[in-house]
């Protein structure tokens, strides 16, 4: 309720006694390290969700912790740190592509853009279905654009030319992108 209200101080005090009655509580440490890192704590939302990841809990919840690990990582300014979190949730979910692309953007979120090119390379490769990896190729162009290459994002975007038919939407999509980097 205080957390929805804005009130992290009081959100923050319910946390700190749900704690009390249930210690081992993953669920209750994640929503007070959100808590703190509204209150720019990092350092205490770091310690609280290093505290959950070591707790049973359900592979959603394990998840969440991991992302938001890692995005509070960057924050404080541990990088290396916060992308072995990452690397280490997508090592143990290997299959999951809609997880990689999560990751994908937050590295992007979090201004990783090299980090973020390099795993979305990776994520094409091993994209079976034809139409995704060609929007997925988009999002590689547009985030090496962000990066500040040109040119790589142009052979990005021309390489996606290649596996889509002539006069359809997504060849527009492209050559508009194509043009808006020129």
């Amino acid at each position: 309720f205080h957390a929805k209200q804005g009130d992290d101080g009081a959100s923050l005090e319910a946390y700190q006694k749900a704690l009390t009655s249930a210690p081992g509580s993953a669920a209750v440490l994640f929503h007070k390290a959100a808590a703190e890192a509204r209150t720019l704590d990092f350092d205490a939302a770091i310690a609280d969700l290093t505290k959950a990841r070591q707790l049973k809990t359900d592979d959603q919840l394990s998840v969440r912790i991991e992302k938001e690990l890692g995005r509070l990582l960057v924050r404080n300014r541990q990088t290396p740190q916060a992308l072995e979190v990452w690397n280490g949730l997508l090592a143990e979910n290997p299959d999951d592509q809609d997880l990689c692309e999560d990751v994908i953007e937050l590295h992007i979120d979090e201004g990783l853009y090299k980090e973020a090119a390099e795993l979305s390379a990776a994520l094409i490769g091993r994209t079976k279905d034809k139409y995704l990896a060609v929007t997925r190729r988009l999002r590689l162009g547009d985030i090496r654009y962000r990066a500040g290459s040109r040119a790589k994002a142009l052979e990005t975007y021309a390489a996606a030319l290649d596996d889509v038919g002539h006069d359809t939407w997504i060849e527009r999509e492209i050559l508009a992108q194509i043009v808006k980097t020129t």
